[in-house]
Parts: structure tokens; C-alpha cells; sequence
């Protein structure tokens, strides 16, 4: 494994989390939860593309891959949030 696919790696999970918390911004602005998904997307592919510009191609897969990244990781801690929730 180069150093390159390293800090590949330490980008795109930067940039998960930078998702995230947009996307938290976001929901407490009011937008509706069920379009959380899609804004994820949308703003991982606006942010590859802002970091690699020189391939558009690549900055939309690995836009698409970090949306989904996150959205997958806000929906599994909602329901880690939610099962606590029902113990207490």
C-alpha cells in the first residue's frame, strides 16, 4: 500500500465526516430527515470535485461513495441513538 492510497483513505473519511456534519446542520435548520440521503450525496460530490478538479469523473464516484459513506453512518448511529434510548 503507497502513501498515496493512504492519504486517499485519510481524504475520503475527512470528507465523510465533513458530510456528516453538514448534513446535522442541515436537519437542525429544519430540512426533512428523508432528504438527508440525497444532500449527502449532492454535497460529496460538490466536495470531490472541489478537491480533485482536474477529473470530474472521478470526483463524482468518489463523491457519490462518500454520500453514501454517510449516510450510511448516520443512519446506523441513529440506531445505536435510538436503542439506547429504549433501555433507559
Amino acid at each position: 500500500m503507497s502513501i498515496n492510497t493512504i492519504s486517499d483513505m485519510t481524504g475520503m473519511a475527512v470528507q465523510v465526516g465533513i458530510i456528516m456534519g453538514i448534513a446535522q446542520i442541515a436537519k437542525g435548520l429544519g430540512i426533512n430527515v428523508k432528504y438527508i440521503p440525497i444532500l449527502n450525496i449532492a454535497i460529496g460530490i460538490l466536495l470531490s470535485i472541489l478537491i480533485v478538479p482536474e477529473d470530474i469523473r472521478l470526483g463524482i464516484f468518489n463523491g457519490i461513495i462518500a454520500g453514501l459513506s454517510a449516510s450510511g453512518l448516520y443512519s446506523s448511529q441513529k440506531n445505536v441513538i435510538e436503542g439506547i434510548k429504549e433501555e433507559r
